[in-house]
């Protein structure tokens, strides 16, 4: 199967959509959005049997990876 984005620079809309919405909700730069995004897909598409639902998938795993990376750690006073 051919990668996600192919060799080019063209991102079908399907994908657009699901990156801007992912960049917008969670107010964080559309590269790094599309990057999370892109490589969620590649690794879901290599073992997917059905890829009907890949985007939501790829979508929902990199929604949850930005949400764990913008965690910052919780300071308790000495």
């Amino acid at each position: 199967m051919n990668a996600p984005f192919g060799e080019t620079t063209d991102i079908p809309g399907t994908h657009i959509h699901a990156i801007t919405r992912l960049a917008s909700d969670l107010h964080v730069p559309l590269k790094g959005a599309a990057n999370v995004y892109q490589s969620e897909l590649e690794r879901i598409n290599a073992s997917a049997r059905l890829h009907h639902f890949v985007t939501v998938l790829a979508a929902s795993h990199a929604r949850g990876i930005l949400l764990r990376s913008r965690r910052q750690p919780v300071k308790t006073a000495p």
